[in-house]
Parts: C-alpha cells; structure tokens; sequence
C-alpha cells in the first residue's frame, strides 16, 4: 500500500513540474518617432520560439546586442530589454526608434487577445 501511495504521489509531482515548463517566445516591437511617424500602435513580430525560458533569454540578449551595434552618427541607449536610437535624417531633423525585446511564455501574445 505505501509504495502504490509513494508511486501515486511520485506521479502527481512529475506531472505538477512539467505542466510549469511551458515553450518560450522572443517578441519583438519596433516604433518610430519623427516626421511622417506612424499613429497606430506598433506591432508586435515574433522573432523565435524556444523550449526553455534561459535559451529566450540568451537569443534576448544576442538580438539586444545586434540591435545596439554602433552607427554612425546616432546615439544609442539600451535600457533593460529596450534599445532606443536617436539621429538626424537627411534635413537635419531628429527620428528615434525604439525597439522592444520581451521573452514571454508562448501562451501570451502580446498583441492581445484574437477577435472572432
């Protein structure tokens, strides 16, 4: 009787730690500020999805890394899992893009829930 108790429990914890693992995805959201910005919220774009949370993190930083890679005449700032870019266009006005990396568990969409 104790070992059926000991299976039965072994089998309800197993189960408990694997419905907390969940795939991973790396959301990406870009926005312009400047002349002819857009005035719609941006979009959100899927980048990857991945199996665990630690792999979201590190393609999280890869692209966080890419995304502030220097250029030329624009400063750059990168705040948490936010990298903002700030230059002057070709008539000497400033235009800034910020750009938004977010690992959430792929059952969140950060474009809100679907319409039917």
């Amino acid at each position: 009787m104790k070992a059926l108790v000991f299976t039965a429990l072994l089998l309800l914890g197993l189960t408990s730690v694997a419905s907390a693992e969940c795939a991973w995805a790396l959301w990406y959201q870009d926005t312009f500020f400047g002349p002819n910005a857009l005035t719609e919220s941006p979009s959100w774009l899927l980048l990857t999805a991945v199996p665990t949370y630690a792999l979201c993190e590190r393609t999280q930083t890869e692209r966080i890394k890419n995304a502030a890679k220097p250029q030329q005449g624009a400063e750059i700032t990168v705040t948490g899992t936010i990298v903002s870019k700030t230059m002057r266009d070709s008539e000497g006005r400033t235009v800034s893009w910020v750009s938004r990396f977010e690992c959430l568990p792929d059952t969140v969409d950060p474009r809100g829930p679907k319409g039917k």
